[in-house]
């Protein structure tokens, strides 16, 4: 694949059609009718070759455009985290979301992994890394 360094190749391949095109042309008449569809088959090969190269480009182009936007969606998502012990809440637009797990989110990752509760209120658990988290409405069974 045609990664963003490879505009010399892209560059190459168009200059090689260009030539070829010139010398067809600068031939005039002087080309019999063998030369010239070779020429024009060489022709062919290098526009397809540009073509190729282009549509590759285009292809990663728009890998990185989408990768770009999930990295944007992510940094504003972990712009609105908020420690409130024992847990993370999401705090975006005014609106409390939660709770996630601090394990998860404290780690290399920094996976937003929601809490779910036990069955007895302030009891939770993380269905990722098996992290229990015991709030202060915990009531011991």
């Amino acid at each position: 694949m045609v990664g963003w360094t490879d505009f010399p190749a892209i560059f190459t391949s168009l200059k090689s059609a260009t030539d070829i095109a010139r010398a067809v042309l600068d031939a005039g008449h002087t080309l019999d009718k063998a030369e010239l569809k070779l020429k024009l088959a060489d022709l062919m090969v290098a526009l397809a070759t540009a073509r190729s190269q282009t549509a590759d480009m285009q292809e990663e182009m728009g890998r990185l455009t989408r990768e770009l936007a999930e990295a944007q969606r992510k940094l504003a998502f972990a712009g609105t985290m908020e420690y409130e012990a024992p847990y993370y809440w999401n705090v975006e637009g005014g609106k409390c979301d939660g709770p996630y797990c601090a394990t998860c989110w404290e780690g290399p990752a920094h996976l937003a992994i929601r809490l779910y509760e036990y069955s007895h209120p302030g009891g939770w658990v993380c269905q990722t890394c098996k992290n229990a988290v015991l709030d202060s409405d915990f009531e011991d069974p």
